[in-house]
């Protein structure tokens, strides 16, 4: 046990990964990796002065085994003593909405958990259980689906805030170090189902490559740390290109005005790094190329990417940015008739009684006598502004979003019930002032909004 947990540390030393005073958000699943990456940096907590916390994202996509999990890490981190933050989110919806696989939308909506909840905590990094395993799955995958030197390189040790200090150690290694110190752990069984190309790559081609190799985890690591050497190596002199590629407010603009095909290469190495900086996504080599073939193609032409991003031909350039979120355009609101759309239900009932009364953030009650121009659903748009319940000035909805802490992925399909201009309620959110009820109302209007995500 001393000896692995000593290699650990000689990993982070070397590396550079943690400094002594470091405030660490651990990201844990209740898996036996992130379990025991827990407990290792539990054990050098005095050796670093560290301020340990941990952060666990219900994905819902096991039913009661997801609720397991969450219960089983409330668990751990009380007999650590160790503050747990957690949430709960939809992923199979957002995958739907995003039009992207269940395994990018899990990504996706876990990193924006883990940097949200290292801003609320002010943590200076945040440790992801990744190991040697994951790097050789991740290195194998990365050839599979085409890439370039960044996806052969696998798994970075750290990438701003975020820390890999077990990337060191095998699945092997640390199923011994936990029967060792007899630590309970989760098992996801679907990571047995080859119904992922991940679960592929683990189930049956590693098992092949260790048979020929069995130190296969560390030969990867090394070949991982050497290409490293050459990306860096190769970014040191393309720093005269980088001017082609510019940002523009929520894109990325390639400029094809001047003959670069001899440089194409070198240019969609370049478009990665901007991409991954920007989105945080990494495209395939296959989808660059295609990228680059826009320069062909006439203006408007448009592809779509991973990640739900797309790429658009403009004039003199090619523009990257995000796709639109699920559409939807708004609606006249009719009483008692549910309203239901691709990721929400809207319901109404208007009643001279006071009994229905809002249960939830979900449910609101106005006084509909001072509804004066019928009732409308819509998305929220920037511009809009309200004067929240209890507040007499009024307040832009974009800054009640934030200071409501909205995810940011579900942030633009947040809906407004609007009389005419007037907005009555941020659905979800806060309600107007305008319309609340008072002693003289008589017609009270019972609305609930049914959202397939969760907003926080």
């Amino acid at each position: 046990m001393k000896s692995l947990i000593e290699k650990v540390k000689k990993f982070i030393d070397k590396n550079g990964l943690v400094e002594n005073g470091d405030t660490i958000l651990v990201a844990l699943s209740g898996g036996p990796d992130s379990v025991a990456m827990l407990l290792i940096l539990n054990q050098l907590r005095k050796k670093y002065d560290l301020k340990i916390s941990a952060a666990h994202l219900n994905h819902s996509l096991r039913g009661k085994d997801s609720d397991e999990d969450e219960k089983f890490v409330k668990r751990l981190c009380k007999t650590l003593q160790i503050e747990l933050h957690t949430s709960k989110v939809n992923v199979k919806f957002y995958s739907k909405a995003k039009k992207i696989g269940i395994e990018e939308a899990s990504r996706e909506l876990r990193y924006e958990f883990l940097n949200r909840i290292s801003k609320e905590t002010k943590a200076s990094k945040i440790a992801t259980a990744h190991t040697a395993d994951d790097n050789i799955e991740t290195v194998l995958l990365n050839i599979v689906r085409g890439t370039g030197l960044k996806g052969i390189a696998g798994i970075p040790l750290r990438r701003n805030k975020i820390i890999r200090p077990i990337l060191c150690l095998s699945k092997e290694e640390i199923l011994k170090y936990l029967d060792e110190v007899d630590a309970k752990f989760r098992i996801d069984n679907t990571n047995k189902e080859n119904i992922f190309r991940r679960n592929i790559i683990r189930n049956k081609v590693v098992s092949v490559l260790k048979e020929i190799n069995p130190n296969l985890p560390e030969t990867l690591l090394r070949f991982s740390h050497l290409i490293r050497q050459y990306e860096k190596y190769f970014d040191s002199h393309t720093k005269q290109m980088q001017g082609f590629i510019t940002e523009s407010g929520d894109s990325i603009v390639l400029d094809i005005s001047k003959r670069i095909d001899y440089f194409e290469t070198i240019m969609m190495h370049l478009l990665v790094q901007r991409i991954e900086q920007k989105f945080d996504i990494q495209p395939t080599f296959s989808e660059l190329e295609r990228v680059m073939l826009l320069k062909t193609q006439s203006k408007g032409t448009t592809i779509e990417m991973s990640g739900g991003l797309k790429a658009v031909r403009e004039e003199r350039s090619i523009v990257i940015k995000k796709s639109n979120g699920p559409s939807f355009d708004g609606k006249t609101l009719h009483i008692g008739k549910r309203l239901s759309g691709t990721y929400f239900s809207f319901d109404t009932k208007l009643s001279e009684e006071k009994h229905l009364l809002n249960q939830d953030r979900f449910s609101e009650v106005i006084d509909f006598s001072k509804v004066k121009h019928g009732l409308f659903l819509r998305k929220w748009k920037m511009g809009d502004k309200i004067q929240p319940l209890g507040m007499k000035g009024m307040k832009k909805v974009s800054d009640l979003l934030t200071n409501s802490k909205i995810l940011h992925s579900v942030r633009k399909n947040i809906l407004v019930l609007c009389d005419g201009s007037e907005i009555i309620w941020v659905c979800g959110v806060r309600l107007s002032d305008k319309y609340k009820i008072s002693k003289s109302t008589r017609k009270f209007l019972h609305t609930k909004i049914r959202y397939e995500f969760e907003l926080q």
